[in-house]
């Protein structure tokens, strides 16, 4: 340990102020190599993250905004929206058995609005493009089995657990929820 007096030359000042630099360096460049070490993983959202590093919203918060604005007439739209809310709080965190699972719920509370009982009847039976069909096959086949491995899969001696890949409907979702607009907003 250095006592320092006012007799101390100014460039032992100088020499231990350097010393404590080149210190503070040393060891911020150690945390930097942990976090690079340990948390690199976090930093492979590149395709789907904003500047900030946050996850893109699964649902698109302009289609939210517009299911919003539709007057409560034949439907109350509440719980809907908070599915649509709550799937990109899931999403947002990483938690990807809630997203997946909401994703299913959405599934199986809108098919009313189409006139029929079933998501299945919609992917099947709703008269539109032959586009919106094959969406929305998609998501009866394979976003409904997706779903349903995870409800209703009972615990393992080994298991793996959902990603971002597994639980991306994104785009057959958008599609429906753009349906659900343009049925609605008449």
């Amino acid at each position: 340990m250095r006592l320092w007096n006012g007799c101390t030359p100014d460039s032992e000042h100088q020499r231990a102020y350097v010393r404590g630099l080149e210190d503070a360096s040393a060891f911020l460049k150690s945390f930097i190599e942990e976090i690079e070490e340990y948390y690199s993983d976090e930093k492979t959202d590149t395709d789907e993250t904003k500047k900030g590093g946050e996850l893109e919203p699964y649902i698109d918060v302009t289609r939210i905004r517009e299911l919003d604005t539709i007057p409560q007439k034949e439907y109350d739209l509440r719980k809907l929206i908070q599915l649509l809310k709550e799937i990109n709080i899931c999403y947002r965190e990483k938690c990807y058995f809630g997203t997946i699972l909401l994703v299913r719920a959405l599934i199986d509370h809108v098919p009313p609005i189409f006139g029929m009982s079933k998501f299945s009847e919609v992917a099947n039976n709703y008269k539109d493009s032959k586009s919106f069909k094959e969406s929305m096959k998609h998501l009866e086949e394979s976003c409904r089995k997706i779903a349903d491995q995870h409800l209703h899969c009972q615990i393992r001696k080994s298991e793996v657990l959902p990603n971002r890949t597994q639980v991306d409907f994104k785009n057959d979702v958008d599609v429906l929820i753009a349906e659900i607009f343009r049925i609605l907003k008449t």
